[in-house]
This record gives structure tokens, sequence and C-alpha cells, in this order.
């Protein structure tokens, strides 16, 4: 069948026009053109050949249009190279044609040339998962706290205003310490606490971001514009905040919530964070996240990236003087890690079957390598995520599997929390 669009890049001003037309087309009444723009001329590293298009050859006119968001993630202590596939849109009289999977090709071919470490989506379930996006790292909790379970207390010596651009320095301090407490999390610089502050600010991802000062402590608060749900949003809070700050903060937002006649407070945060734990006890019920969709551009890229947080956990382990060969075998291909005395001599990839061979999907890799799930989770619902050697010697104790042993000190279950950027 013939291909009737043309996919390219954005190279002029009048593109970008006519894309957040399109947004606004396909997405109204959510102002999307005019997130965009923000994103298109004032968002540190957006560049034109971050927006894709699609055009249809003979009309001209542009059917389907997403952008390539470049942030940084950080997996304890190492930067991770993030692509964010965001503001995805089809002019409805151009979808079920397979622009999408075109763009997609397109969209790929960018991880590679920019080498990317992982593409990441927040979108609707199951439609991403056909272009190799699954389900890797929580995101969107809903703790919501009844206003009936605050208690209103007085100023407490504390001061509030609204942050400016002389508080980055301090941002970006309580940043450091967010990203102590979580597995993944995202890593800010100043140019994104500068656009966070400002042109944020005039689209629906804008924050009201408070600076609580005393005498004693110092602590921040964002406070979404717009959010899921009918609950005052809270999206960020300083992980240092201490129990009287906390307890301050939430007769506060109580007030909030009561002059904007919303019914309770949810806040955005994991069940098992410090603050989220905190309000549990105080009677909100523990919320149920949803998770990013992550791909894995190229595996070996990744574990070479990795490579010392895995040296670390075997160093630190039993198996502290694993000499051998662990082999990750995806099915389609497999990854050799080759150990000598705890340190990793190399990974590569290869077509031999290894006596350590841990199989598990493509699909299912991201949540193991990124700490979601452990690989008895995961085996629980996918049967063929398994050692090799249980699958021949069924009878054989998990305890007694070095395999399945090194798989958990490898890629652990851990607990992780990524901020939005814009």
């Amino acid at each position: 069948m013939e291909n009737k669009y043309l996919i390219r890049k954005v190279n002029n001003n009048n593109n970008l026009e006519d894309l957040y037309k399109l947004y606004d087309r396909v997405f109204l009444p959510e102002e999307v053109g005019q997130l965009a723009k923000k994103l298109a001329n004032n968002f540190p590293y957006m560049e034109n050949k971050h927006w894709f298009l699609a055009e249809e050859k003979d009309s001209k006119e542009l059917a389907a249009g997403l952008s390539l968001i470049p942030s940084i993630w950080e997996m304890e202590g190492i930067p991770l190279k993030i692509a964010e596939q965001g503001l995805v849109a089809t002019d409805e009289k151009h979808r079920g044609k397979g622009i999408m999977k075109m763009l997609n090709r397109e969209f790929d071919d960018q991880l590679e040339q920019e080498k990317y470490d992982l593409a990441v989506i927040q979108g609707i379930p199951g439609f991403y998962h056909k272009f190799g996006y699954h389900y890797a790292v929580p995101m969107e909790n809903h703790i919501n706290l009844d206003l009936r379970s605050i208690k209103e207390i007085g100023n407490s010596g504390f001061k509030v205003r609204q942050a400016e651009l002389n508080d980055i320095p301090f941002l970006l301090d309580q940043d450091q310490e967010y990203r102590k407490t979580e597995y993944i999390s995202v890593l800010r610089d100043e140019k994104i606490w500068e656009y966070l502050l400002t042109h944020s600010k005039e689209t629906d991802c804008g924050c009201d971001c408070y600076i609580f000062e005393s005498n004693l402590e110092k602590f921040y608060c964002k406070i979404m514009y717009q959010g899921f749900g009918k609950g005052l949003n809270i999206s960020e809070l300083s992980y240092s905040i201490s129990d009287s700050g906390l307890q301050f903060l939430l007769s506060f937002l109580k007030k909030q919530a009561i002059e904007l006649k919303k019914p309770f407070i949810r806040f955005n945060f994991n069940n098992t964070s410090q603050i989220g734990k905190y309000l549990i006890s105080l009677g909100a019920e523990e919320g149920k996240t949803y998770a990013w969709q992550i791909k894995i551009p190229n595996k070996l890229r990744l574990l070479n990236k990795i490579k010392p947080i895995l040296e670390a956990r075997i160093q630190k382990s039993e198996c502290n003087d694993y000499s051998g060969i662990l082999q990750l075998n995806f099915y389609t291909n497999m990854i050799n890690l080759k150990f000598n005395k705890g340190r990793i001599e190399n990974i590569h990839v290869e077509m031999i079957e290894s006596e350590n061979t841990f199989c598990i999907p493509d699909e299912l890799f991201a949540s193991l390598v990124l700490g979601h799930r452990s690989w008895e989770e995961l085996q629980y619902i996918h049967p063929q995520v398994s050692p090799m050697i249980l699958y021949l010697n069924p009878e054989l104790k998990p305890s007694d599997d070095l395999t399945g042993k090194l798989i958990n000190i490898l890629f652990p279950k851990r607990e992780s929390w990524v901020y939005l950027q814009y």
C-alpha cells in the first residue's frame, strides 16, 4: 500500500505554529498547544530535532505530531539519559492509518543517534505496548487525606511565600535530599528550576511553589493548578520536612483546600515514602500508583552504564568472590556478564547458552533492571521468567539455585519516584 504521509522533523516556526493548532484541535479544552509552545520556546534542551511531524503528501496538511522531551534521571548516583515521548496527537480524520507506527520509527532512530539510555511515556494504558513500552517505574499516586483528619494550628513561627529565582540553590539542595532517598529519581539543574518557576506557570502543568521558613526549619511544597481527581493536588514536598513542619503544612493546605472548595488533599507520593507513611497514619488510604511506561533502546548500553552499581552489589553480597558467566536470555538474544572474583570483566552479546542462564522476555526486563519488580514477582504471572536450571530441574530448591541468587543480588526490588520536570 502506498504511503500517503511524509514523516519529518520541525524545521521552522511555521511548522511549530501548525503543530500548536493541531494540539489544540485534538485536546481541547486542555491547552496543550500552549504547553507545546512553552516547551518549544522556553524549555531548556528542547530543539527543533525533538519535534516529529506526519504530513499528508498531497494536501500538505499536518496529520500528527509528537515530541521528544530530554531529561536526566539518576540511578544511585549514575545519570541516565532519558527521552520522554510526549504531546502525542493525531488529527481525527487521519487516525487508524499507521501514522504513529511511522512516527515511532523516526523517534527510535533519534534514540539511537543520541544514545539515550531509556525512552519513557506517561501515556494512556494499553496503546504504547505495541511500540515496546512497558510499566517499570511508579508514578501518579493518590494518597487522599480527608480535611477532617487535619488539626488546624497557629503560625508556629513559619513565614510562607512564593518561591523566587533566588531560591533555586535551596531547591537544588532539596532535590539532592530527595535523590538520596529514591533509587531512581529525576536530576534537575538550575535551568530546569528556572523554567518551573516561570514559564511552566503559564501551562496546564503549572504549580505554585511555596517556601516555608522558621528559625528552625525551611522547606518547600508545590501545589498543582490542575491534576487528577477533585482534591487539592500536592506534587512535591521537601523530603527533609520535620513532623512539626508537616503539621503546620497540613493546616496551611487545609485552609487552601477550603478556600478553593476542594473536598480533600491529594498527595502524589509513594506509599512507602516517609511523607506517605505519615499521611496514611493520619487515616489516608494507601494509593494505587500508575507507572511510567519504559523502553530500553539498547540493553547492552544500559547494563554497561550501570556496571558500577552491579559490581558494588555483588561485592557486598555473599557472592562477592564469584567468577563465571551470568547470562540474560531474552528469548530473541542473549547478553553475558562475565565476572572475575566479583568484578565484571565485560558485558557482551552472546549467542551460545551458558550454565548460569536467566530467562526473561524483552518486555519485562525494564521492570527488573529498574527495580520495579523482583524476578519472583514477575514469575508469578509470567512463568517464562526463570533461571534455566529450574526449568531443567523442577525439583531443585530455589535456595540452591545460584542463578536466581545472582539475579536477586544484581537486580533487587527498590523504591523509586520521579518528579515531572516541566
